[in-house]
């Protein structure tokens, strides 16, 4: 590496728990199913990426605030 030496940032790390219900119905070759968060929503999805973006789609969302 030219230049110099660079230096490591570390980011801090998250980290969270995520319960999710998972309905997979396999008929043939396909896959659909859906996805229920604990709080009773549910997301419909269809095929191995469409269950991936799914979950995905849910770890975006920003956490739920806890209620005091």
């Amino acid at each position: 590496m030219a230049g110099g030496r660079r230096g490591w940032m570390l980011r801090s790390v998250e980290s969270r728990n995520i319960t999710l219900a998972l309905e997979l119905r396999v008929a043939d070759d396909a896959l659909t199913g859906r996805v229920t968060t604990p709080d009773g929503n549910d997301t419909s999805f269809s095929g191995w990426l469409g269950l991936v973006a799914t979950i995905e789609a849910l770890l975006a969302e920003p956490e739920p605030e806890a209620t005091a």
